[in-house]
């Protein structure tokens, strides 16, 4: 201070700027903010050094772990500022001014894990104080609880997958036997007429022998007539028989029409193949035989000739019936016996895909069944 009249000096002070950073003296969270008001009450009603008291001291504790679910936590300042001097930054955020009075910096809404907090004053930015702490995740934030959660969120859509497909494949069953069983009852139904056709045909011979042949032939051809009646209605009722019995049924039956018109017939079936251990459909071989003598063999008579022969082909068992009529098989598709009968075949593969018999009459005098996979290695 000078007096400008005597231009001399009446007083003087040395003034200098220090240059300082903030300190960080205790830290609270939730669970401690009963001691948080405490030293806030004691710090304004007395003016006194934190450092000398030591019920201060005994608040004022530099934590630096908190418990979840903890989500708050104040730090305090050993200085005491006004509003918006200090300024902080969490983490990789940006500097923020302090809304706080006295030396409060208040961090809200924090999350599990560690974290960092820088403080510095707006006079001094290179002077930056750095506290480090960590807020404890509760036991429903730990990574473990979340995996396991994660499992049990698969597990239950996992289950409720595995009931679904198994209701979906408890539908498909129930589909598929029904629609077994439908074409189960069509195939009983297909054999079921079978034997009113055979019948049917069987009469209009006996008719034909009682009228163009003498009396003992006919009643000879009625008696293998009801012979062979006997034995085919007790099989009707299986869908599958032994070979052997369906080569013995097609035998009377061919001894039978062949007292009608005299043809010859042979059956050769291959040594390789068991007819006791083999099974074919009931009454399969019959509606062709009928069919190559009514069609093929029947105008030529006695000069007729028809071939049944079973063959191994590796796996396959194949049988062939072949005749000598009007120069070739008149093995007609209109024909009902025949129709029945490759309705059949059809119905017996979609019941069961494994069980394929195949049938070609292609070619002239001949129809070919062939049962794939049929016989043992």
């Amino acid at each position: 201070i000078m007096n400008t009249d005597s231009n001399k000096t009446i007083n003087s002070t040395e003034i200098y700027w220090l240059f300082r950073s903030p300190e960080i003296i205790a830290s609270f969270g939730t669970e401690q903010l009963s001691d948080f008001l405490k030293v806030v009450k004691f710090r304004s009603s007395i003016l006194i050094d934190w450092n000398e008291s030591d019920y201060i001291e005994s608040l004022t504790t530099l934590r630096k772990s908190f418990n979840a679910p903890n989500s708050d936590v104040v730090l305090l300042s050993k200085d005491w500022v006004s509003e918006k001097i200090m300024e902080y930054k969490l983490d990789d955020g940006n500097w923020t001014k302090n809304l706080f009075h006295f030396q409060i910096v208040w961090l809200k809404n924090l999350s599990p894990g560690k974290h960092k907090v820088e403080l510095r004053y707006n006079f001094n930015p290179t002077g930056i104080c750095e506290f480090n702490f960590e807020i404890l995740p509760a036991w429903y934030q730990t990574l473990w609880f979340k995996l396991l959660m994660v499992l049990a969120a698969a597990t239950v859509v996992g289950l409720f997958v595995l009931l679904y497909r198994n209701q979906q494949q408890k539908q498909f069953i129930k589909e598929q036997a029904y629609s077994k069983r439908t074409k189960e009852l069509e195939l009983t139904t297909i054999r079921s007429q079978l034997n009113p056709h055979f019948v049917l045909n069987a009469l209009n011979s006996i008719q034909s022998v009682f009228l163009t042949r003498p009396k003992e032939e006919a009643n000879k051809y009625l008696t293998n007539f009801g012979n062979l009646m006997r034995d085919t209605l007790g099989k009707n009722s299986k869908e599958w028989t032994a070979l052997q019995q369906e080569i013995t049924l097609l035998k009377d039956y061919l001894e039978l029409e062949q007292l009608r018109f005299g043809f010859s017939f042979t059956i050769d079936i291959n040594s390789s193949i068991d007819p006791t251990t083999v099974e074919v459909p009931t009454l399969l071989l019959q509606p062709l035989v009928e069919n190559a003598i009514k069609h093929g063999i029947s105008g030529i008579r006695d000069k007729g000739m028809v071939e049944i022969i079973i063959e191994k082909n590796k796996l396959d068992m194949v049988i062939t019936i072949r005749d000598n009529g009007n120069g070739g098989i008149t093995v007609k598709p209109e024909g009902q016996g025949l129709q029945l009968t490759i309705d059949r075949l059809h119905l017996i593969k979609e019941i069961n895909p494994t069980q394929i018999i195949e049938f070609d009459n292609s070619r002239p005098s001949t129809v070919i069944l062939t049962f794939k996979n049929w016989l043992a290695e």
